[in-house]
């Protein structure tokens, strides 16, 4: 008999009523157990063996180390709640290694390649789309918000902080409130008054709105930033604007906790790649323009 699926409907009940999770979070979930369960016999009989069994065969799948160790995670955390539901006794993944994931750095924009964006990347665009594109830009840049965050800013949460921040909505339904530089608030500001109900009439309180009166996508966003980096000639995602944004404010001897809290990480480890990011633009600079590392 393979896991009971209603043991994993109601973990899924619980992960998103009462822990508030992001619904892109419960799908993920959600998926990961489902093909889990396929592979497994009741909740009462599955062992560790079992579930290092269902990895090794992820590995024979191809599937990344990240992909594995995001798995085993919502494995484990499943497991801890049926223990907290008094359905088992103990988690049979709780001394299951986790895979080793390579680190990779995040790539962020220099000053000049960010300037050369900022100032170039609506080029060909009539006015208004361009005024939008203008505000999406220095919006992410000033903010370092999730594109997730961006698409459900409405007007309030700008007019409600007299134009010098923004109320963002983050993972887990947790509020925060992110300060605007005068550039980024002057500019949304020209957005609101000259583009946005000439783009979007019916854009509702949304402050990036679709055409049907819903935020606008992710993808659409993704779409008018990628268009924008191929008028500049080089590669460039919404998520880069946020890497750029931490990695340029510790090169500007931000805070390290400040930038965690501007970013809504609640694990300021995660924060910290940040600093090896900087550490390698700091190399950057010294083999491009120091005398002595030209030869």
């Amino acid at each position: 008999m393979p896991l009971q699926l209603h043991h994993i409907d109601t973990f899924l009940d619980h992960i998103i009523s009462v822990e508030g999770v992001a619904k892109g979070t419960y799908s993920s979930y959600k998926l990961d157990l489902q093909q889990f369960a396929k592979k497994s016999p009741s909740i009462e009989k599955i062992t560790q063996k079992h579930i290092q069994q269902y990895i090794v065969e992820m590995v024979k799948k191809g599937k990344s180390p990240r992909t594995q160790a995001r798995h085993l995670t919502t494995i484990r955390q499943f497991f801890r709640f049926m223990i907290i539901s008094n359905v088992i006794k103990k988690n049979p993944a709780s001394f299951i290694e986790m895979p080793k994931i390579p680190k990779t750095l995040p790539k962020a924009m220099h000053f000049v390649e960010m300037d050369e964006f900022l100032n170039k990347g609506g080029d060909t665009l009539n006015k208004q789309e361009k005024i939008r594109l203008q505000a999406i830009m220095e919006t992410l840049y000033a903010t370092g918000l999730r594109v997730s965050e961006l698409t459900t800013i409405t007007i309030q949460d700008f007019l409600q902080g007299d134009g010098q921040t923004l109320r963002v909505r983050g993972k887990g339904g947790k509020d925060r409130i992110v300060p605007l530089g005068k550039t980024a608030s002057r500019t949304i500001r020209n957005y609101i008054n000259n583009s946005r109900d000439i783009l979007t009439p019916n854009c509702g309180d949304w402050l990036f709105a679709g055409y049907k009166g819903n935020p606008m996508s992710r993808q659409r966003i993704f779409q008018l930033v990628q268009q924008a980096g191929n008028r500049c000639k080089f590669k460039v995602s919404p998520h880069g604007f946020r890497h750029t944004f931490a990695t340029h404010m510790l090169e500007n001897g931000t805070n390290l906790r400040l930038v965690q809290v501007m970013l809504g990480h609640t694990d300021i480890a995660t924060t910290q790649i940040y600093t090896l990011v900087q550490d390698e633009s700091k190399r950057y600079t010294l083999e491009t323009f120091h005398p002595l590392a030209k030869g």
